[in-house]
Formats: C-alpha cells, structure tokens, sequence
C-alpha cells in the first residue's frame, strides 16, 4: 500500500505543484490540501483521469480563530481502495466558491447546506435562497 500511495502523490504533485500532501495516516488515505484556485482542477483530475470516482463526503470546519472555513471533499477510488480527503480553505470575510456540482451532482445538495448554515457562497448554483 506504501508504494501506491506514493505512486499516485506523486502523480498529484506533478499535476498541480502547489498541494501539501499528508501521508502519515491509516494505510488507505490521502490528504491534500490545496487553494481555492485549483480545486475545480484536482477535483476534476481526480476524478477524470486517476479514476476517484466517488465522492465519499463532504465536510466544512470553521476555523473561526484563523478566520477561514476549511471544505474537505473526500474522494474514492474503487480500484485502488484509497480515499483522498482534499481539503481547501476560504476567508471568512467573504466565502465563495464556484459551484463544483458540475463534477458529483449530489455535491449540490451539501453546498446548499453549506449556503445556509456557514454562509458560504457558491456562485452558479442553481438553487433559491431559502
């Protein structure tokens, strides 16, 4: 499982080499932080091309002593049985993110929740405002 988990941080550090990889947890996860600018790009790549073809969950943390909220969107591939939890953070001050639902549908419904209870914008959502 080491040597997997390598081969594909590696296949994601030469894609986007801006991300902040943490190998140091059970032997079938990831996690990947990245900025807000390239989350579309990981995700779709993810997805698209190393075959994380199941979005597992989708969480927000609000760090409010840092002023930001963390997204943390996790990712399965069925072939390689291995999640990757990708995490980007946004300002407090003004959270936005253009709508991701593009890639996983269900992903509409967790950013509508998002929407009402953190405040977080998701520009091109297609959704009234409750």
């Amino acid at each position: 499982m080491k040597e997997l988990k390598e081969k594909l941080i590696n296949r994601i550090r030469a894609h986007f080499p801006g991300v902040i990889v943490a190998n140091d947890f059970s032997y079938n996860r990831i996690d990947v932080s990245i900025n807000k600018e390239s989350i579309h790009p990981i995700l779709f790549y993810l997805k698209d091309v190393m075959g994380f073809k199941h979005l597992s969950d989708t969480n927000c943390v609000d760090w409010i002593e840092q002023g930001e909220f963390e997204l943390i969107f996790i990712v399965w591939s069925p072939v390689e049985k291995i999640k990757i939890f990708v995490r980007t953070r946004l300002n407090r001050n003004n959270p936005e993110l253009e709508t991701l639902d593009m890639i996983w549908p269900q992903l509409h419904t967790y950013e509508r929740e998002f929407r009402e209870m953190f405040g977080i914008q998701f520009p091109g959502l297609e959704a009234p405002e409750e």
